[in-house]
């Protein structure tokens, strides 16, 4: 299989989870050469009328995914705020991008190092990390977001309703974003 053919397969799968694991998600792959660090882009419409701009990075790699991933996404990040992205705008909404409407996510097929999350915890962006690990596990074990590392006021909780199954919610302190 080509790297291109396993990065873009990988990408796929990777908004398919996202989508799905997260309530209001509205995802397009951008990903190829000229993406300018970004796979998936799109919008995160939250329940409290919040709308936050998505940019998400898939690295699948073997090797463990270093900090340098890290301060990619924070590069992605900030020039994007800057209006300086070659990634073409998609709506009004985009012509005035905000510090405070954007989250970065980063989804890495291998686990992250110690370092990767420290130096997560220390970003100035706002940003998840989500192992996805290969498809070559049974299909019970698949997961849809596993090991998220949040923000340190931030968590993620499953949140089991009747009827509806499970999903995620993130939470700031008491408050459900």
């Amino acid at each position: 299989m080509s790297t291109v053919f396993r990065g873009t397969t990988f990408e796929n799968r990777c908004l398919r989870i996202l989508e799905s694991t997260f309530r209001g998600m509205t995802l397009r792959r951008i990903g190829g050469k000229d993406d300018g660090g970004v796979d998936i882009l799109g919008w995160w419409d939250l329940p409290c009328k919040r709308r936050l701009r998505i940019l998400a990075q898939c690295k699948a790699e073997k090797k463990k995914s270093a900090p340098r991933y890290i301060r990619e996404m924070e590069g992605v990040a900030m020039v994007y705020r800057a209006g300086l992205s070659a990634i073409p705008f998609d709506d009004e909404a985009d012509a005035k991008p905000s510090a405070s409407n954007i989250v970065a996510f980063l989804l890495s097929e291998s686990p992250f190092t110690k370092a990767t999350l420290l130096r997560a915890l220390k970003s100035p962006v706002p940003l998840m990390l989500l192992h996805v690990p290969p498809l070559n596990l049974p299909p019970e074990d698949e997961p849809s977001a596993a090991n998220v590392t949040l923000l340190p006021d931030s968590e993620l909780k499953v949140e089991v309703g009747a009827g509806e199954g499970k999903r995620f919610g993130i939470w700031q302190g008491s408050t459900r974003l």
